[in-house]
């Protein structure tokens, strides 16, 4: 799931890059980047958004676990954090 997160820090970095306009125009159609970053969206509608990208579907599907796991606990627990898996080989 880190992996995957990281590519958010990517999409909000500060540096112009053309391939930023794909992730920014799918989640422009559930109201923005900023919306779907602050706000807790159930994982569900991140699926139901057309022609998503398999990638950012999974993606954003892990912004959202993460955001709701937040809220459910007010922090990230550590059980969370150490039953990620950080390798795959």
């Amino acid at each position: 799931m880190s992996l995957k997160l990281r590519w958010i820090g990517r999409i909000l970095e500060g540096k112009k890059s053309s391939w930023k306009c794909i992730p920014k125009s799918h989640l422009n159609r559930i109201g923005g980047l900023s919306l779907a970053l602050n706000y807790n969206l159930n994982p569900e509608h991140v699926k139901n958004i057309n022609r998503m990208s398999p990638f950012y579907q999974e993606i954003f599907t892990a912004w959202c676990m993460l955001q709701k796991e937040k809220t459910d606990t007010q922090n990230v627990s550590e059980n969370f954090i150490l039953n990620q898996v950080i390798w795959n080989g």
